[in-house]
């Protein structure tokens, strides 16, 4: 008898190969350690794809929560299609010999990719780490996986590649799981490590017990394009295609089906996909045993027909029992669907040594499904889980005519309808990211006697919503919760975030009833509307707080991460953002939310400096929301309506329109809100408690015939209506800048007289209360918020005649003079700040602003004056008190110095501080200017100002036109 010939040996030992292909062993100890391996590499493959929904929630309101849902969707949808497609190459590269290679290879790009992912920070990043290299992973790792088995099996086959297959399975069990477990507790970081060591060491026994019983004779093609002629392959191909069509359906939207239909609640519904998975281990071994007795083929059918009536089936289901019943057989009868096709594919095969380009060929034609699906499976959930109810459509909508006549189309009767919806939807996420984010923001909270001693830190002058209300909210949150906020405990925050975030879903309701309405949203009745403006009264309270606070202290010492004020501000100022999150996720869009818009802009605004492009989107979001809940419209019909309502939705109005025209002018930029489309009247002169007391029309009807209190108090609305009144003015007047800066438009002139005329009216018609007077700066009986407002009240009409007398001047309609006298007026004012600070405690946070907008325009003029006196003495005609202004600027030098420490745009502050101190020596200096100091003076200026193009309208050092000024 001839003895075979002995393997010969190839140029790599990766990998044991033989020239023959010999009969499998079809078992023993060697045959079934490949299925070992193979079940974790499916378990490592399609269990990190299966994996993906919880990362979806997780970016969408954590790492990537500035990016669309759809656009989050698709590193999961490319990271399924990766692993479909590299199979075209991976099946080749198999049969030639590369077994070893694509293992390593693919476990490597794996656990780089989770390891990457751990410290990505933005889109493109956790695109190429868990799309890309996760995915090209994945897709090294299948078709070994599969095409290994035939080599140890024949008869077991089936039932071997079964086992093997199931590692999916368990993979879509328990990587989610152990993802949303760990995810909360040691952070996104750590938690993608975890999943990368187990990657590592589950792969790595692959690697060290799978071997290869045969090499290829003969180099292999790519692709085996002849393989598609043969009709029973073509033919299977194309029914896969459609089988995994209607195969992922259920799988992919079972969730999301049981909460539209609320049938049940999230934390079950999350668990139907792993019911299913978990059901889908025997659906995927018993189909393996019956295969070679029954055939591959005709189990599949059995399994296509029965999916598809339990499918059908589906449709019906209202109830939890019904939905897990479901989830239990579809995921059993389905499993022959992962686990049979390579069964059939290898009978399919006459030669085994194409193996593995025939599986991976196979498996592309369904990769553009599990793309699409894989997309749209995330995709579906890219609205809030619930829309506004307040959403707000004016006189040219799409629902104008139906609006209208609404008497006809019975709106009243589908509204009703709507709300009943609305009413009956189900239980939130209450174990999904949404609340565990929310146990997060709660664990933040400070200790109940420093959230008090915060919260009164803070005076705030201009508040525009009800600073009583805040109170009554804290006071009521440690009712409520006291023993779950006092202990800290994780399962506590995760209980109190469910109530929070099941109260948000809610629909706020208009309560006219002072106590209804704050019982509505404080208590038991919280809302993340509700925490997020507590968290910037608490940021407010922080800036304002000295480095000595005994709760700023304790903050720090159970926070390592936060060292001084400004970071426990910065740290408040981020839950509040987190709650603003929360809401858009929750649909939970209302008044109390604009609110929270609102202050934590200005708190952006401290933090990143005004002219920061943050703090301009934020308030574009501000103003958007806004008018979409349509509080910029009042009808004829609700003008001289009183109501607890009406009263919120003005001050509100009042405030966003004010800030809005403050941003503009010290920007430069356009006001977002146009006077000419706002109808909101102005808010009554009501204090809160007033408000509050349940007798409004009684407490309205003490005040003037124009709104304003007759106690002679100013009261935080006294200052809103002073300043909504001039910014109303200061609209037209930033209109009337943006067409003149160049040439003066025809009429130009004569309007700009007549809004010169409104702004000095619009003062002397302000109650007498609020109006600024010198002597009672001497009077130290006067609190520092009294004299505050009144400062504040005088430079917002300072500012206006500012803005129109420099625009006058500039061509060359007025002199100079009115403009000095109002840059003098101002200087000096904004210095009162300065130097009677000890009466402003608690305001400091407004300083940086207050002379930016203020003090500092009006400097830039005054140098310019103070120049041209020094350098043309005798032809100088505008009376100017040199000694008081150049004192004045001094003093805002050591102002500027001193705001720089903490500014929110140092190299600005720092920019203007130089810019003062050497204009102050050219005009102390002596000698007249000769062209080399000019030149000196004129080239700092264009070096710098060029930084600062946000200053077009108040940077009145850009306007200052040196040779001119001095020789003029």
């Amino acid at each position: 008898m001839e003895k075979p010939e002995p393997p010969k040996k190839a140029k790599s030992n990766i990998i044991e190969q033989s020239t023959a292909y010999t009969t499998p062993p079809n078992g023993g100890l060697r045959a079934w350690l490949q299925v070992a391996g193979s079940f974790f590499l499916f378990f490592n493959s399609w269990g990190t794809v299966n994996t993906y929904g919880a990362f979806q929630t997780y970016y969408e309101i954590g790492l990537l929560k500035a990016q669309s849902r759809s656009d989050i969707s698709w590193i999961g949808a490319i990271q399924a299609f990766l692993l479909l497609l590299i199979g075209v190459i991976a099946g080749p590269l198999y049969d030639s010999g590369y077994f070893y290679i694509l293992i390593i290879t693919g476990s490597a790009l794996i656990v780089v990719g989770f390891m990457a992912l751990s410290v990505c920070t933005s889109y493109w990043q956790v695109l190429l780490a868990q799309a890309f290299c996760i995915g090209l992973g994945n897709g090294c790792l299948y078709i070994p996986s599969v095409a290994i088995i035939p080599q140890y099996f024949s008869s077991r086959r089936p039932i071997a590649i079964a086992i093997a297959a199931s590692g999916s399975s368990l993979g879509g069990v328990l990587y989610p799981i152990i993802f949303r477990q760990l995810q909360p507790r040691i952070g996104f970081g750590w938690a993608t490590r975890a999943l990368g060591l187990i990657v590592l060491v589950t792969t790595v026994f692959s690697l060290c017990v799978m071997r290869v019983r045969q090499i290829p004779k003969h180099k292999r093609v790519l692709a085996e394009s002849s393989a598609f002629k043969e009709i029973p392959y073509t033919l299977f191909c194309v029914a896969m295609f459609f089988g995994y069509i209607g195969l992922f359906n259920p799988i992919f939207y079972i969730e999301a089906y049981a909460i539209h239909k609320h049938a049940v609640g999230e934390p079950l519904a999350f668990y139907l996909v792993s019911i299913l998975n978990a059901a889908s281990v025997p659906g995927r071994i018993i189909p393996g045993l019956l295969a070679p007795r029954f055939g591959p083929l005709n189990i599949l059918l059995a399994s296509a027909i029965i999916s598809g009536i339990l499918a059908l089936c589906w449709i019906a289901i209202t109830d939890s029992g019904g939905l897990i019943a479901f989830a239990v057989l579809y995921g059993f009868f389905s499993g022959a669907f992962v686990a049979l096709p390579a069964v059939a594919l290898t009978a399919l095969t006459p030669n085994l040594e194409t193996l593995g380009t025939r599986l991976g060929s196979g498996a592309s034609f369904p990769e553009v499904h599990a793309t699409s699906a894989e997309n749209h499976r995330v995709a579906d959930r890219s609205t809030p889980l619930i829309d506004s109810p307040n959403e707000y459509l004016g006189p040219t909508s799409f629902t104008s005519v139906f609006v209208e006549h609404g008497d006809c189309f019975e709106l009243e009767d589908t509204n009703r309808t709507s709300e009943i919806r609305r009413d009956s939807a189900p239980d939130p996420q209450v174990d999904t990211p949404l609340v565990q984010l929310g146990a997060r923001i709660l664990s933040q909270l400070p200790e109940e006697r420093d959230c008090s001693t915060l919260f009164s830190s803070h005076i705030n002058p201009n508040d525009g919503w009800i600073r009583l209300a805040g109170r009554h909210a804290l006071d009521r949150m440690w009712d409520a919760f006291r023993p779950a906020l006092r202990r800290r405990l994780e399962e506590d925050m995760l209980e109190t975030a469910t109530i929070l975030t099941r109260n948000s879903k809610t629909p706020l309701q208009k309560k006219q009833d002072p106590q209804a309405w704050l019982t509505s949203f404080t208590g038991t009745q919280m809302r993340w509307e509700t925490i997020g403006i507590l968290y910037t009264y608490w940021a407010c309270g922080a800036i304002s707080s000295s480095s000595e606070s005994q709760a700023v202290a304790r903050y720090c010492q159970g926070h390592p991460y936060v060292t001084n004020t400004k970071q426990l501000m910065a740290r408040f100022k981020h839950c509040a953002f987190l709650c603003i999150d929360l809401c858009k996720q929750l649909g939970s869009v209302n008044l109390l939310f604009v609110y929270l818009l609102y202050k934590h802009n200005i708190l952006e605004g401290i933090l990143s400096g005004d002219k920061s492009f943050s703090h301009w989107t934020q308030h574009g979001e501000l103003v958007a929301v806004t008018t979409s809940l349509g509080l910029h419209r009042e009808h004829s019909t609700e003008t001289e309506t009183i109501s607890l309502q009406h009263e919120l939705k003005r001050r509100l109005y009042a405030a966003v329109f004010n800030i809005d025209k403050v941003i503009s002018t010290f920007t430069g930029r356009p006001p977002l809100l146009s006077q000419a489309y706002s109808s909101t009247r102005l808010p009554l002169d009501l204090s809160d408690d007033a408000l509050l007391s349940g007798n409004l029309p009684s407490a309205a009807a003490q005040l003037d015939p124009n709104g304003w209190n007759t106690d002679n108090q100013i009261y935080s609305t006294t200052i809103l209506r002073s300043r909504t009144s001039f910014a109303r003015v200061r609209h037209e007047i930033l209109e009337l800048l943006e067409g003149s800066m160049d040439n003066l438009a025809d009429g130009s002139v004569d309007k700009a007289m007549k809004l010169k005329q409104r702004t000095h009216d619009t003062y002397t018609q302000l109650p007498s209360i609020i109006q600024f007077s010198e002597s009672e700066l001497s009077n130290t009986n006067v609190p520092g918020y009294i004299l505050y407002a009144q400062i504040l009240t005088r430079l917002e009409c300072l500012l206006s005649l500012f803005l129109l007398e420099r625009l006058l001047k500039r061509h060359h309609i007025v002199t100079e003079q009115d403009l000095v006298e109002v840059s003098h007026e101002m200087l000096d004012l904004t210095l009162i700040f300065w130097k009677k600070k000890d009466r402003f405690v608690g305001l400091y946070a407004d300083f940086e602003w207050l002379t930016m907008s203020y003090a500092v325009p009006a400097s830039g003029i005054l140098c310019l004056q103070l120049l041209r006196q020094a350098t043309h003495p005798h032809s100088y005609q505008t009376r100017l008190p040199r000694s008081a202004i150049i004192q004045n600027l001094s003093l805002l030098v050591l102002c500027l110095d001193w705001i720089e420490t903490e500014a929110s745009c140092r190299s600005m502050v720092s920019f203007i501080r130089r810019i003062l101190s050497r204009s102050l020596d050219r005009i102390l200096d002596p000698d007249p200017l000769g062209a080399e100091q000019l030149q000196s003076v004129r080239s700092l200026l264009n070096d710098e100002l060029l930084q600062y193009p946000h200053l077009e309208l108040l940077n009145t050092f850009g306007w200052v036109d040196w040779d001119g000024g001095v020789s003029g």
